[in-house]
């Protein structure tokens, strides 16, 4: 175990130790990459033990780079999970007793190889029987942000911060009568702010199930935006810009640099009701990205303020490349697991999994970028079949 506050800066000299190099990287054609996205794998080996890979592709560039061994470069355990809690260059990787404080990090920056580590008394010495429940950890480079939920009677919401730079830790006004669960997003850390999502237990809010959502500034820790409505239904961050829809019909974008609603509608579009935790999603130009499940498979798409519609990508080329829209029964069956969609190139990626007929093993692991108008720009399979995204992370 790792003494109490002990942080490791470690140099790129450490990822020199990968066993991995580009030329086991297949070539992926003549069209290049159209956004930059590192996606995140696991290579299972026996039931639900595996080991962590990187793989860029990078705008620009007709083929991936730097296929990674993360677990074996970090001394990962075979238990170890990742947290998707904050910025998607740095990653979170929690591993050891789930929900104790004992709980170990490791967390690595994607862009400039440091890493540090610690378990979760070791940043927040002060636990308190009552005060104790999800622990868990987000980051932005120099500062550690958690929540505790107060156990004993659910009054509370303990809200922590870290600093990196001297080890002070300082706790947050709580947030009274609140409540939230040991789940990866109830916590989300960028650059400029901390978010907590999380369940009103206010007597006022019994009979309605209010949520809230409240937003700090990471470096202030002066509160910037909050909300509380029975029906907070979806959440999306991008920058300084959020998202947020409320049931049964209301979504807006709001500049949290200045608290004003850029956009708003009313409308009685469904399509969130994929995901009710705050994450990382691309927001642009009054367009937001989300992925529509209404099918057999999610589907890519977006929803424009400007034209209060939904639009999709051209769902008979897509579902053409997934063998949807074939009675060919020899046909691969093709699964889709992982999604980042880019507004500013109206393009999107897709890792797949697939599959011979009547087989339930993969026979090949891969990754798709194609654009809005179902037009297929690169097609990458992994080294190793044994490989299921984890998570596509937009550099």
């Amino acid at each position: 175990m790792i003494r109490r506050n002990l942080v490791f800066l470690w140099t790129i000299a450490i990822f020199s130790c990968s066993p991995d190099t580009d030329s086991d990287l297949n070539n992926t054609g003549n069209n290049t990459i159209p956004f930059s996205v590192t996606a995140l794998l696991k290579e299972y080996n026996n039931g639900n033990e595996g080991e962590y890979h990187t793989i860029d592709f990078m705008q620009g560039r007709k083929e991936p780079s730097n296929l990674f061994n993360i677990t074996n470069s970090l001394g990962l355990e075979s238990n170890a999970s990742f947290r998707s809690n904050g910025e998607e260059n740095l990653l979170v990787f929690k591993q050891g007793d789930g929900r104790g404080a004992d709980a170990f990090y490791i967390m690595m920056d994607l862009d400039d190889n440091q890493v540090i580590s610690g378990s979760y008394k070791d940043y927040f010495p002060n636990i308190n029987d009552c005060f104790f429940d999800a622990g868990q950890i987000g980051w932005n480079k120099n500062r550690l942000f958690s929540f505790e939920n107060y156990v004993c009677d659910n009054e509370s919401l303990r809200l922590l911060m870290h600093n990196l730079v001297n080890s002070e830790v300082t706790e947050m006004p709580p947030l009274e009568k609140a409540f939230t669960g040991d789940t990866p997003h109830g916590i989300l850390v960028t650059e400029d702010y901390f978010f907590v999502q999380y369940d009103d237990r206010s007597e006022e809010a019994l009979d309605t199930y209010k949520e809230g959502l409240i937003v700090y500034d990471s470096s202030s820790l002066n509160e910037v935006f909050s909300y509380q409505i029975a029906g907070l239904k979806t959440t999306f961050v991008d920058g300084h810009d959020i998202f947020v829809a409320t049931r049964p019909s209301k979504m807006e974008i709001i500049d949290l640099t200045t608290g004003n609603v850029k956009h708003s509608t009313t409308t009685f579009n469904y399509f969130l009701a994929t995901d009710d935790k705050i994450s990382n999603v691309s927001i642009s130009d009054g367009k937001v990205a989300y992925v529509d499940n209404s099918m057999a498979i999610g589907i890519p798409a977006y929803f424009d303020f400007n034209e209060n519609d939904s639009f999709t990508v051209d769902q008979e080329k897509y579902m053409a490349f997934f063998n949807r829209d074939t009675i060919d029964f020899d046909a691969d069956v093709i699964i889709p697991q992982e999604f980042k969609i880019d507004l500013e190139t109206m393009t999107f990626a897709v890792t797949y999994l697939r599959f011979s007929r009547g087989e339930n093993v993969p026979k090949s692991s891969a990754i798709m970028f194609m654009d809005f108008e179902g037009n297929l720009l690169l097609d990458y399979e992994f080294p190793s079949f044994r490989f299921e995204a984890e998570k596509l992370l937009k550099r």
